[in-house]
């Protein structure tokens, strides 16, 4: 199996797992982390991984110059930790390229695979 995307969003509609509501970089790389430990725990059932997305995209919800919380994504109950998919925060960095600490969870994790 490949998994085309796969990952988290950094903002929490509602506080839950000890995680605060809002922007929330540290929920999204607990949760980047967790789908990169599992993929890679398993090689023989997963050959591999596209994370989405490289950087945020101000276009999904509201004005396309500032973020804005929400978006749409049928059936996507499974968005850590909040259920909610805010559309503009999926990226391992932000708008301005600023790495978000996901990114580094993910360069950890794949430097782990040499």
């Amino acid at each position: 199996m490949y998994l085309s995307e796969a990952g988290a969003d950094s903002y929490m509609t509602i506080s839950k797992d000890g995680y605060a509501e809002g922007e929330n970089e540290k929920a999204q790389a607990a949760a980047t982390q967790n789908i990169l430990d599992d993929i890679f725990r398993f090689p023989n059932i997963c050959s591999g991984v596209t994370l989405f997305a490289f950087n945020d995209e101000l276009w999904k919800a509201g004005n396309n110059t500032s973020y804005d919380p929400g978006g749409w994504a049928p059936n996507s109950s499974g968005v850590p930790y909040d259920g909610s998919p805010n559309e503009e925060y999926w990226g391992i960095v932000d708008i301005e390229r600023n790495r978000k600490m996901a990114f580094d969870v993910v360069k950890e994790k794949y430097l782990e695979q040499k």
